[in-house]
């Protein structure tokens, strides 16, 4: 008989489990109202591994993106890379330009600039979670307005 109870628990909390897959974020949060603290839970971790697996996702779409934009690069001369780049940050930054101040924070988009490598990075941090040189080492890269 305590098999029986263990195995019918193991099966709701499976489909339980998969029903939250299934739900929409919407449906999600109106559980919340009525939810015990073991619901809520599983509420939240479901909420929070959809929203791991779009960082995930971003992530691996910039990575793929910036290494075709290097595969690109490498087969160009040097005066061709700058003459790309330089084309590739104007158009980008038209587009960027276009957003309103409170768009561009929500989508967590910047302006390129003009780094090494063509590719902009908000803070240019070493591992041990300091500022690197500038290029010439001249002092610490502060993000403008940070200082």
């Amino acid at each position: 008989m305590k098999k029986v109870v263990l195995i019918s628990m193991l099966v709701a909390g499976g489909l339980f489990a998969a029903s939250l897959e299934n739900s929409t974020n919407d449906e999600l949060y109106k559980m919340v109202a009525n939810a015990d603290a073991k619901t809520l839970s599983e509420v939240a971790f479901e909420i929070d591994k959809r929203a791991g697996k779009l960082k995930f996702e971003a992530k691996e779409a910039k990575r793929g993106l910036k290494a075709e934009i290097r595969k690109k690069l490498d087969a160009m001369s040097i005066a061709d890379k700058e003459a790309f780049m330089r084309e590739f940050r104007n158009g980008y930054n038209a587009q960027v330009g276009a957003l309103s101040v409170a768009e561009a924070k929500k989508l967590d988009i910047e302006l390129k600039d003009d780094d090494e490598d063509g590719f902009h990075k908000k803070f240019k941090h070493d591992f041990k979670g300091g500022f690197i040189k500038d290029k010439d080492a001249k002092g610490p890269h502060m993000p403008q307005g940070k200082e």
